[in-house]
C-alpha cells in the first residue's frame, strides 16, 4: 500500500474540528424536502446518488467533478441556498474549491470496489468528506482498513487505493463530499493528521 505522508499507516486520516451535527441534520432535511430522492442525479456505476452544491457552471445535476474543469467554472448551485453551513464548511478549508456534493447511498446500496484518480499533490484535486448520516452497519473499506468515519468529522483519504461501501443499515448513508484544489496548506494538514 502506498504511502501518502511519511510515517503514517492507514490510509484515511481525520483532519481539523467536528462539525456541528445538529445543523448538518437540518440543513440535510431542507435538501430532502426540496428534492425528493426520486429526482437525485445516479452516480459512479454503483447505487450512489446526490445533488451538488458547487459545480461546473452551478448544475446542481452535475456530480462528475468537473474533471478537467478549470476551477473559475465552479459556482455554487441553487441547491447551496439551503445548506449556508455545509458552505461555510467548504468555504473555510483554505483551498480553492471544485465540485461539493451532497452523497447518498440508500439502505442495502453498494458502491463497488473502485479506485479514484486522485494523487496526493499539489496543484490537483483532492477529496475530503464530512459524514453526515451513517452508522456502524455501513461498511466503508480501503485497501484492508475498515474506516469507522462518524456524522460531523472531516476525514481526507487515499482514494488512490481501492474502496468499497456496503450499506447494511436500514438508514440512507450522507456524506457531504468536497473537492478542492491542494495547496501546500492543506497539504501540511493532511501530512501533520496522517503521522
Amino acid at each position: 500500500m502506498p504511502k501518502i505522508c511519511e510515517g503514517n499507516e492507514r490510509p484515511d486520516f481525520q483532519l481539523g474540528p467536528k462539525f456541528d451535527t445538529a445543523i448538518l441534520d437540518e440543513e440535510l432535511a431542507a435538501i430532502e424536502r426540496a428534492y425528493p430522492v426520486l429526482e437525485l442525479v445516479p452516480y459512479h456505476d454503483s447505487e450512489w446518488c446526490g445533488i451538488a452544491l458547487h459545480s461546473v457552471d452551478g448544475n446542481e445535476r452535475d456530480l462528475s467533478g468537473g474533471r478537467g474543469a478549470e476551477t473559475s467554472y465552479f459556482r455554487f448551485t441553487p441547491a447551496a441556498e439551503l445548506t449556508p453551513y455545509m458552505r461555510s464548511i467548504a468555504e473555510g478549508l483554505g483551498a480553492p474549491l471544485r465540485a461539493v456534493r451532497l452523497l447518498f447511498l440508500p439502505p442495502g446500496g453498494v458502491i463497488h470496489p473502485h479506485t479514484d484518480n486522485l494523487p496526493l499533490k499539489i496543484g490537483h484535486p483532492c477529496r475530503l468528506h464530512v459524514p453526515i448520516r451513517t452508522n456502524d452497519l455501513v461498511q466503508f473499506q480501503i485497501g484492508e482498513y475498515l474506516c469507522n468515519w462518524k456524522p460531523g468529522e472531516l476525514w481526507y483519504a487515499d482514494f488512490t487505493i481501492v474502496h468499497t461501501v456496503i450499506n447494511r443499515s436500514k438508514e440512507t448513508r450522507v456524506h457531504l463530499v468536497i473537492d478542492i484544489v491542494l495547496n501546500e496548506q492543506v497539504e501540511k494538514v493532511i501530512c501533520l493528521h496522517g503521522m
